[in-house]
């Protein structure tokens, strides 16, 4: 059997092993080298995609921004408008009451008398201003009216313009000036105006005035008066 004896220095060895480790090293290294490459890569795609995105959604966020904008602008413009239609409707609601009030009002103010005005403006109140030509329409004026308590007054009308005697709080009874002895006749001439004042039971809803003008909340007073 051959035996093989190796004659070279011991370094040379080494210096092969040097080698080898070096190659190794350098393949291991590019090796790892073009793996954090692709790494890199596939990051930066990730990231260019990313931003891609962002730049979409800010573009649906900027449409979205511009279009809430413009709708409260829209809402802003048209509020006027709207506070307008609600207002006529309101009102055209209130007309069917009102017609209805001023009837059953009617029916308790004495034929003979003249009436000038009835104002229920405020819907909390009914103000009637009327003429009257002799004592005794003077009084069935107000008992025609003190009638309508518990029907359309919660109590009995006022005047608040005193024309003869008595009648001040609207429940005293009808008292013809006399005159006192050796002293000159009281004379009242006709005919006379009264005004007379009374509360509703059931107040009429007063529509809020779109213009800013004075407003009143429903069956109170302080509301525009109506021509």
């Amino acid at each position: 059997m051959a035996t093989k004896i190796d004659l070279l220095p011991g370094y040379v060895k080494w210096t092969k092993r040097f080698h080898y480790t070096i190659a190794g090293a350098i393949v291991g290294l590019c090796l790892w080298t073009g793996g954090l490459i692709l790494v890199y890569h596939s990051k930066q795609l990730e990231l260019q995609t990313a931003l891609e995105n962002q730049a979409a959604a800010q573009t649906v966020a900027d449409q979205a921004t511009t279009a809430a904008n413009n709708a409260v602008q829209a809402n802003t413009e048209a509020g006027g408008y709207t506070a307008a239609n609600d207002f006529f409707l309101l009102s055209c609601k209130t007309g069917s009451k009102r017609s209805a009030l001023l009837n059953l009002i009617n029916d308790y103010i004495d034929f003979n008398s003249v009436v000038k005005s009835i104002d229920i403006s405020d819907g909390s109140k009914v103000v009637i201003v009327a003429t009257v030509t002799t004592p005794e329409e003077y009084s069935r004026f107000l008992l025609h009216l003190r009638n309508a308590t518990g029907v359309v007054f919660q109590s009995n009308p006022r005047f608040t313009t005193t024309a003869v005697g008595g009648f001040g709080n609207g429940a005293q009874p009808l008292v013809i000036p006399q005159p006192a002895p050796g002293s000159p006749a009281v004379v009242v001439n006709y005919p006379i105006t009264l005004q007379a004042e009374g509360t509703l039971i059931y107040p009429l809803d007063v529509p809020t005035d779109p213009t800013g003008g004075a407003t009143a909340a429903p069956g109170t007073g302080g509301a525009p008066t109506a021509p």
